[in-house]
């Protein structure tokens, strides 16, 4: 908390006395702060050196920033594995609507070389 703490009160001169909730406070934002400003800097560094781990580097720092996100991806993530439990369990037949219908395109050529 040392380096936080020197960094709120002598660089950026935080109004808040020390030991307070106040300061406690802070201190959270001001780290939380830096460790978004480090995952951009990882991100920009990440996308240039190696494009295919951008897109990585780029979720944590949105994570990181938003994490009701995170949240959210989670939960979608949840329920799509729920519908796909169920629909496992679930059995689909196929048959045709109309039974006087062509039963496919071999049909329809064959119609269409029998008129001419």
């Amino acid at each position: 908390m040392g380096w936080a703490r020197a960094s709120l009160h002598l660089v950026l001169g935080t109004p808040a006395e020390f030991g307070s909730l106040r300061e406690s406070l802070a201190v959270g934002a001001w780290r939380k702060m830096r460790r978004i400003e480090l995952l951009k800097t990882i991100a920009q560094v990440t996308a240039t050196v190696n494009p295919e781990k951008a897109q990585k580097a780029l979720s944590n720092l949105i994570e990181e920033e938003y994490p009701e996100i995170k949240e959210e991806r989670q939960q979608s993530v949840d329920k799509a594995l729920d519908v796909m439990k169920e629909e496992s369990k679930k059995s689909y037949h196929v048959r045709p609507l109309d039974e006087d219908k062509p039963k496919g395109l071999v049909e329809k050529i064959r119609k269409i070389v029998k008129r001419a």
